[in-house]
């Protein structure tokens, strides 16, 4: 029945009776009113940071059984070290070497000539010869060695030959007596102890130990029988003698003296820490070389590093002429020098480095020096602050070589702002580095790498960080090796979880590395050598123990408005008899949720109700493709009865939906990607008692 007539019956089967006033009817209606209706897609809910999940990457977030957990995995390059400065060995200590010459050449002076005389001889006359007493004879030379005071002889011959110009043979007790430089006497016996006249002896004794004057004395004890017969005495010399040195040399020695052979030095020295090598490039470092010249006279010196080769393929090498009793002291810069080392047999690498030394003794002049066989050239060597462009061989470096620190960044967006809750980490969480070590020379083979990790979770708004985790590992030359840090990694993040009941938004990964651990390997390292890789961390986070939550508003633009904002409906609502909010939910992600609504009051941003108190359920998706992905959303509906009051704060408040996110219950493993979404439509169904005495008014 159309409303008028209805309104007429009612009129007119009323008429017989007679009221006292006219009152205007009142009825229900219901009036629908959209609340918010928005599409939220995985990567809006978990972050703003697109680098987070972007481009529908399935590997990014996604859950595990059996802790139904979301799992973040980002792989991130970690700042690569090179060798650098570190390639060093330690300073070769500084050691010295002595060399002389045991004995020296002393030229051959010219010989010596001695007589005896008896004065009571009339030269020319005829007699007969008179015997001749025993008498001792002690003999000058006239003239002395020109080229020696004294000698101490390691070597040398003295001839002496005797003359007799007596006309009788002349007969010698004992021989001939040498006396040194010392006073003492040195025996030199004649066959036969005698000469006869006009007899010639020749007596070669050495002189090996004796030091010599310049003046050798020669004494004797001489006599004769005489002759029974006249004889013409043609002199009166009785005896003539001459001495020769011959083949001197000389253990120490006051004289003039010749040109020597010179002296080679030819030592090695041993490089620090057992290293051994074929070839390297030194990019700095110093030779440092002070030579002492003990001789009294100037000694021209050359020095030669057959190790150490400049740029042009020559070997450091230096001349110069060492000062009389005199000290030099050079240093070498050995930039751009290399090494080379190698066995010149096999190749091998060895640890000693070879020096030679050449001092040439050109004698002394005109000039009287002392020489001794103590006196030598002596060497000392230091080499210092050696470091590297590259080294080839068995290598021990004395430094660990830092893996610098890296900061791997984990930035979750708005978790800080938008979530709310405590995390646990399961024992799932793991970070994998993938470190190797790369040669900057090509086609050579590389060392091991002893790698030490240390990774320290930390917090860069409050500076917070937390206790570390390590590993260590062995790299190989041309290997990649991942190092898994599982358990101390899982409990230094619940530690620092519990400390600060914050999630860690980054993680500070440093080390150190020693190269060419033993057993030793031959190969090269260069100081542009890097030790890089890359750390993907997998962090679980297990949001349906620990109730997480997620808030946003029906906020439009940044503006803050009502509910409700169509003007009549908002006149409507102080009439609001009874009515609900209905919730209508396609859940595309494979998480729970449980959902809270609230009413926010627009000017003091105060809840003004919660709407239901027990949060709803919405059910995770569980219609999955073949590699876990979701095929298709779950529906679900809920009606939230409000109260008049509620329904009347519509007109004067904004709503916040606070989203608890739970994990799936499902016992495979799902994958969440960016494109996941939930759609939430709201929206009031209002019944309203009209009354008509108000309509017009």
């Amino acid at each position: 029945m159309p409303l008028t007539l209805f309104m007429i019956s009612m009129i007119a089967g009323c008429s017989k009776y007679k009221v006292s006033s006219f009152v205007m009817p009142s009825w229900n209606t219901q009036l629908s009113a959209p609340l918010f209706d928005r599409t939220y897609t995985l990567g809006e809910l978990l972050s703003k940071d697109t680098s987070m999940v972007s481009n529908g990457d399935t590997t990014s977030i996604r859950t595990i059984w059996p802790v139904n957990a979301f799992e973040l995995f980002k792989t991130q390059a970690l700042a690569g070290d090179t060798v650098g400065n570190n390639l060093e060995i330690g300073s070769i200590p500084t050691f010295a070497v002595a060399e002389g010459q045991n004995d020296f050449t002393v030229s051959d002076p010219p010989a010596l000539q001695y007589a005896s005389y008896d004065r009571a001889i009339t030269p020319g006359s005829v007699a007969f010869v008179p015997p001749l007493p025993k008498m001792k004879r002690t003999l000058v030379p006239a003239d002395s060695f020109p080229n020696f005071e004294n000698a101490t002889l390691s070597s040398g011959t003295m001839t002496i030959v005797l003359y007799n110009d007596y006309p009788a043979p002349t007969d010698f007790v004992n021989g001939l007596n040498f006396t040194d430089a010392f006073g003492n006497d040195v025996n030199i016996p004649i066959p036969g102890n005698s000469i006869p006249p006009a007899g010639t002896v020749t007596l070669i004794r050495s002189l090996v130990g004796l030091t010599v004057s310049n003046r050798p004395i020669i004494t004797f004890t001489d006599s004769s029988k005489g002759e029974n017969s006249p004889a013409v005495l043609k002199s009166d010399t009785l005896l003539t003698m001459s001495a020769t040195l011959s083949n001197l040399r000389a253990s120490q020695a006051y004289a003039i003296i010749p040109a020597q052979n010179p002296i080679r030095i030819s030592r090695t020295t041993t490089l620090s820490d057992n290293n051994k090598v074929q070839s390297a490039g030194i990019q700095k470092g110093t030779l440092s070389v002070t030579i002492v010249n003990d001789y009294e006279m100037s000694v021209p010196l050359r020095i030669v590093v057959p190790s150490l080769v400049s740029q042009n393929n020559i070997a450091l090498s230096d001349s110069f002429d060492m000062p009389p009793a005199g000290t030099i002291t050079k240093t070498y810069p050995l930039t751009n020098y290399t090494l080379e080392m190698a066995d010149p047999a096999t190749g091998a690498p060895t640890d000693s480095l070879l020096y030679r030394i050449t001092a040439y003794l050109l004698g002394s002049g005109n000039r009287f020096v002392k020489v001794s066989s103590t006196d030598s050239i002596k060497a000392s060597f230091g080499l210092t602050n050696l470091q590297f462009n590259y080294f080839t061989g068995e290598v021990h470096l004395t430094h660990r070589v830092n893996i610098s620190s890296t900061t791997q960044k984990i930035n979750l967006g708005d978790f800080a702002t938008k979530f709310s809750g405590a995390f646990i980490f399961g024992d799932s969480t793991q970070l994998v580095l993938n470190i190797d070590s790369k040669s900057a020379i090509p086609n050579k083979i590389g060392f091991p790498d002893s790698i030490h990790i240390k990774l320290v979770p930390a917090n860069s708004k409050t500076g917070f960080m937390g206790d570390s985790a390590w590993a260590d590992a062995l790299i190989l030359p041309g290997q990649s090796k991942s190092i898994v840090l599982g358990k101390s990694f899982v409990d230094a993040l619940n530690s620092f979880t519990k400390a600060t009941n914050t999630l860690p938004d980054e993680f500070v990964v440093s080390g150190d590395a020693t190269i060419n651990p033993e057993p030793y390997k031959v190969g090269t390292v260069s100081s542009g050598d890097i030790i890089e890789g890359t750390g993907t961390i997998s962090v679980p986070f297990d949001f349906g123990i620990t109730n997480a939550t997620y808030s946003d508003t029906t906020r439009a633009n940044g503006e803050i408005t009502p509910a409700i904002t169509d003007s009549s409906t908002a006149a409507e609502l102080a009439n609001v008899d009874s009515g609900k909010v209905v919730l209508e939910v396609n859940n595309g992600l494979p998480v729970q949720f449980s959902l809270i609504s609230q009413l926010i009051d627009t000017v003091t941003h105060q809840v003004v109700a919660t709407i239901p108190q027990d949060s709803i359920v919405i059910p995770a998706a569980n219609d999955f493709n073949a590699d876990g992905t979701v095929r298709s959303p779950v529906f679900s509906r809920s009606e939230i009865p409000i109260t008049h009051q509620q329904a009347m704060d519509l007109g004067r408040c904004y709503m916040r939906y606070v989203f608890g996110v739970r994990t799936s219950t499902t016992r495979q493993t799902v994958l969440f990607t960016q494109n996941n979404t939930i759609s939430l439509k709201a929206y009031a169904n209002l019944s309203l008692t009209v009354d008509k005495n108000l309509v017009g008014k």
